[in-house]
């Protein structure tokens, strides 16, 4: 699970103490504020799929670190995800195979905050229905209810009261449930940097992104070099910078726009 992702559901607090009555200003600012006090956290994190007769359970230990550095290992160590912001490891034990992707300078990085909750009020009718603990910690309980069919289905969430995070989500959805739930979660804990960094196990076979196709060059000229096409490249980017060239195969480009902040 992306920490961007993590953020947005967070963003969905807003309904918390009376704060549906504030401005989307000023619960950007509460939010921001419970974010800042997060630096980084550890935990195990469940996704349970409930589909027709058939349910499906994930777990992970869940390691994340601000801004962008990630770790994720299947309990039963089949699957590990590891990224140090720069560099991101896919391992399958089974196959003995790792994947290894380069994420560049320009990770996406925390979103627009204010932006969100003006989001989440638009789409959202937002109900604080009541308090429990989860994973030993007390959580407000809020109901999402989309107002148009096109959000998905009617979501619950269990908010940490002291950090604004999102311990247990249910989401309700055509095909059918799912569930996440974050246990024995642990905040600003001082994990070590070197948890994001993966050593490649001896005798794995290594997959890089030239060995799929993928290149990334420096520039539009050198990008077009690669293909036999003309590259139309954007007259207008409302101010945005080029950040990234992917040239896939030879036969696919993006090119990738955005502000200081990230994409």
């Amino acid at each position: 699970m992306r920490s961007s992702t993590i953020l947005v559901l967070a963003a969905i607090v807003i309904a918390l103490s009376g704060c549906a009555n504030l401005s989307a200003d000023e619960i950007a600012k509460k939010m921001q504020e419970k974010y800042e006090s997060i630096e980084d956290f550890r935990s195990v994190v469940s996704i349970t799929f409930y589909h027709n007769n058939t349910t499906t359970t994930l777990e992970y230990e869940y390691l994340y670190k601000k801004p962008n550095k990630v770790k994720m290992v299947s309990l039963n160590e089949d699957a590990t995800f590891v990224s140090n912001g720069k560099k991101m490891w896919s391992y399958d034990r089974k196959s003995n195979r790792v994947f290894v992707f380069e994420v560049g300078e320009y990770t996406p990085k925390a979103p627009d905050y204010g932006t969100i909750v003006e989001e989440m009020l638009e789409n959202y009718n937002v109900e604080l229905v009541g308090s429990e603990k989860v994973s030993g910690r007390d959580c407000y309980v809020i109901r999402l209810t989309p107002k148009n069919d096109s959000m998905g289905g009617e979501m619950e969430m269990w908010v940490d009261m002291e950090y604004w995070f999102p311990l247990k989500i249910v989401q309700e959805m055509p095909a059918g449930k799912m569930i996440t739930e974050y246990r024995n979660v642990r905040f600003n804990i001082g994990i070590d940097d070197s948890e994001f960094e993966f050593e490649i196990p001896e005798g794995a076979e290594v997959v890089t992104e030239k060995d799929l196709g993928i290149e990334k060059p420096e520039s539009i000229e050198e990008a077009q070099k690669m293909v036999n096409f003309t590259l139309l490249v954007p007259e207008y980017t409302a101010n945005l910078e080029l950040r990234s060239i992917t040239v896939v195969n030879g036969k696919a480009v993006t090119m990738m726009y955005g502000d200081g902040g990230g994409f």
